[in-house]
């Protein structure tokens, strides 16, 4: 995110910035570091009683005031539907601003998008967004649906809904903390590492530490790979085993010969040492990038 326009209101704008980070400091929220960075400008003593309100924002007492920032209806706001991508703050019950931001989408963000569609996967954005904002994202990178204006409340009752279709495997990637309930729901809970909230990243099932969006396709083909190769392993065994057994059956009934100790060892524990070898060469294949 990227800061694009500060609107404080009755308050100078120096003061509305050190308010506004003061309460943003202690959030992992990518909005929250992008206004830290913008400014940086705060007394970290002052802050007292910290807290976040999942789906709406964070509050804190700094310099004796209680400090909201969040959504429009959490700082006493009313946008009446205003299109934008929108911070607002309350000092002691009064919306005195709000800060404007512009969603800046990494560069392999569409390249994450169009690989999962090569993969037959489809893709939906699952945000607390405004619809606006949320389906001009989803145009942008040519996502399959879009689902906005949901608390983390309404993100796991969507989930559930695709799970109940029964449609394959269900992967959610998330990094603030309104995402954890649908990492933990998902059949893959997918964390971004870098910017990711300790509790999204510890309900992970895996963490992409880069925070990079194509990392996921590369996550989707190891994921496939590895299936693959339990198969063709699970398959093997079985036949050799198979071969092996057939043939000591029919040297038992024939009486004309036996089948030889070492072979047997080899069906066995040679054969183990085999696909352990088989599943080890996995991690020295290449991934073809997206």
């Amino acid at each position: 995110f990227a800061i694009k326009k500060v609107e404080p209101m009755g308050i100078k704008k120096e003061e509305f910035l050190e308010y506004l980070s003061s309460a943003e400091s202690l959030s992992s929220h990518p909005i929250a570091k992008a206004i830290v960075a913008y400014n940086p400008i705060f007394d970290s003593k002052q802050i007292k009683e910290y807290s976040e309100v999942p789906g709406c924002g964070v509050n804190c007492i700094y310099r004796g005031h209680v400090v909201k920032v969040g959504k429009a209806s959490y700082c006493n706001y009313d946008d009446k539907g205003e299109v934008g991508i929108k911070t607002f703050m309350s000092i002691d019950g009064k919306c005195v601003g709000y800060i404007e931001l512009e969603d800046q989408l990494k560069s392999t963000s569409k390249d994450c998008i169009n690989g999962l569609k090569q993969l037959g996967i489809s893709t939906y954005i699952v945000s607390g967004d405004k619809k606006e904002n949320a389906e001009r994202i989803g145009a942008n990178l040519g996502v399959d649906h879009v689902e906005a204006g949901l608390k983390p409340e309404q993100k796991v009752e969507f989930l559930h809904s695709l799970i109940d279709k029964d449609e394959g495997t269900l992967a959610f990637v998330g990094d603030g903390i309104n995402d954890a309930p649908s990492i933990v729901l998902a059949d893959v809970g997918i964390a971004m590492g870098g910017l990711g909230s300790d509790v999204a990243v510890e309900n992970a099932d895996c963490v992409i530490m880069n925070d990079d969006p194509d990392k996921v396709v590369t996550l989707v083909k190891i994921a496939h790979k590895t299936r693959n190769r339990a198969a063709f392993n699970i398959i093997v065994s079985l036949f050799v085993k198979l071969a092996v057994m057939v043939c000591s059956v029919i040297s038992s009934f024939m009486g004309t010969w036996n089948v030889p100790l070492f072979v047997s060892v080899l069906a066995d524990s040679g054969l183990a040492m085999a696909m352990i070898l088989s599943s080890l060469l996995l991690g020295y294949s290449k991934i073809e990038k997206s």
